[in-house]
C-alpha cells in the first residue's frame, strides 16, 4: 500500500517536472 503511494507520487512529480521542462523550453525558443 504504502509503496503503491510513493510510487505513483514519484510518477506525479517526474510528469510535473517534464511539464515544468518543456513549458521552459517553449517559452525560451519563443524569445528567440
Amino acid at each position: 500500500m504504502l509503496y503503491t503511494t510513493v510510487s505513483e507520487q514519484y510518477k506525479q512529480n517526474t510528469r510535473n517536472q517534464a511539464i515544468e521542462l518543456l513549458w521552459g523550453l517553449a517559452k525560451y525558443f519563443h524569445k528567440q
